[in-house]
């Protein structure tokens, strides 16, 4: 009787352990994840910041030529600024959208991961 509840004890540590070792290796993955999307928002943050900043000064020197315009002189070094921001501007909105429509979803992996633990122990109650 001893050696079956020692028995039965270790099949229960070596559960646990078992357990909290593959819990372990989901909050892992999660923080992985995580940095990830992490970097990813942040570089896409930065895209906007810079766009929105292309775009005022697109639209200041555009202005700025439209003004210098009536003098003669300079106006086609204004026009070229203005359609540089512009230009910028426009790539960096491209960038952005097809980042955003083209991103994995957020923590697919550990949703897969916690999925194959679902069906596994599914099949287990079966």
């Amino acid at each position: 009787m001893p050696a079956e509840k020692s028995s039965i004890t270790a099949s229960i540590v070596h559960l646990w352990a078992t357990l909290l070792e593959g819990m372990q290796y989901r909050f892992e993955l999660f923080a992985i994840e995580f940095g990830e999307e992490k970097r990813r928002f942040l570089s896409i943050l930065v895209a906007i910041i810079v766009a929105v900043m292309a775009v005022f000064f697109g639209f200041f020197m555009l202005n700025l030529a439209l003004l210098l315009m009536f003098w003669r002189m300079n106006t086609i070094l204004a026009f070229a600024f203005a359609g540089f921001y512009l230009f910028l501007a426009v790539l960096l909105i491209i960038y952005v959208r097809s980042k955003i429509v083209n991103s994995p979803k957020p923590f697919a992996a550990s949703m897969a991961e916690f999925k194959k633990d679902q069906d596994f122990f599914g099949a287990k109650n079966e």
